[in-house]
């Protein structure tokens, strides 16, 4: 299992553009898991239901490494919201130290 917190593709940070357009890291990852491997990322703020496409939004990297991970053999690829924000939509602003 390999677990990422990677910056959050919504960031204008030259490092993150290299980092979400790597297909050669994302395949050094992939080839790092076992045949039922398993890999968690977290990739910024999940979009909302009236938000337009990933593709055509802030998220473009996100979308782009979606199908990047597609392409290199992982069989599947979920997108999760977290259930905190639907509980309480102020957790997401609240600042962590």
């Amino acid at each position: 299992m390999l677990s990422q917190d990677a910056l959050d593709p919504q960031e204008d940070v030259p490092f993150a553009n290299v980092l979400y357009e790597s297909k050669e890291f994302w395949a050094s990852l992939y080839n790092a898991l076992n045949p039922d491997g398993v890999m968690v990322m977290q990739l910024g703020v999940s979009p909302g239901i009236l938000d337009a496409p990933e593709e055509f939004s802030k998220n473009k990297l996100r979308a782009e490494l979606f199908r990047s991970v597609e392409d290199l053999g992982f069989e599947t690829v979920h997108a999760y919201e977290d259930v905190s924000e639907m509980l309480c939509p102020t957790f997401r602003w609240i600042e962590w130290s």
